[in-house]
């Protein structure tokens, strides 16, 4: 087990990951104070989860107001490893309403490492670090307002390009929507840099001034 919670009843939830039956899973328990399983959750106290084809690792969990768990760790494909998040329903299911089923994987460098995960009433915040290029920094991602979703998917008709990225100065965005609303620029700690409407007919921003390191736009 890598991580546990207290929940207001004195219950605890742990979280961890395993092997079961060859396959790489994360595991959740529910004990009572004594530390016996709570029956009530998942299957005899437990839930045992997994992502097809990728190897899975749980850091961290955190329990929202309404009593929904968030796990957050990470996911590996063979090539690359991603930021994994879970979110389950208080009984031990996964929500269906967060992500993808239930799972959201983000991709910041070829290799994110998960270490830490909190919340508000609004957002949830992952930390970690990251190799891109060579260079091993921190990296601090949020999510969603309401956590009801993980990640959102662009499609094409509304996909938003960056080049050049990694850049020492300007950088071009290119969308097909005429008009982006705002356009919010972090560091790697969550402090915005740089706010500002933004129309796409100049579609360029001067980033030279920003010291090295990695932002989310």
């Amino acid at each position: 087990m890598h991580s546990a919670v207290q929940l207001p009843d004195s219950r605890l939830l742990l979280v961890g990951d395993d092997v079961v039956d060859e396959e790489p899973v994360i595991r959740i328990s529910r004990l009572f104070p004594d530390g016996s399983l709570d029956l009530a959750y998942g299957t005899g106290g437990e839930t045992v989860t997994s992502i097809p084809d990728r190897q899975v690792h749980a850091y961290a969990l955190g329990v929202q107001a309404d009593g929904r768990v968030v796990v957050a760790g990470n996911s590996y494909d063979g090539d690359d490893q991603d930021i994994a998040l879970w979110r389950f329903t208080d009984n031990g299911t996964l929500d269906g309403t967060f992500g993808d089923q239930g799972v959201s994987i983000t991709a910041i460098g070829p290799n994110d490492l998960t270490t830490a995960m909190a919340m508000d009433d609004n957002r949830l915040f992952v930390a970690g670090g990251t190799d891109v290029f060579a260079t091993y920094d921190v990296f601090v991602a949020a999510y969603g307002n309401g956590l009801t979703v993980g990640q959102v998917e662009l499609d094409s008709s509304t996909e938003l390009q960056i080049f050049p990225n990694p850049t020492s100065g300007e950088v071009r965005l290119s969308s097909p929507l005429p008009d982006l609303g705002r356009v919010e620029i972090r560091d790697a700690t969550g402090r915005i840099v740089f706010n500002s409407p933004w129309q796409m007919n100049n579609g360029t921003l001067d980033l030279a001034a920003l010291k090295s390191g990695i932002y989310l736009l």
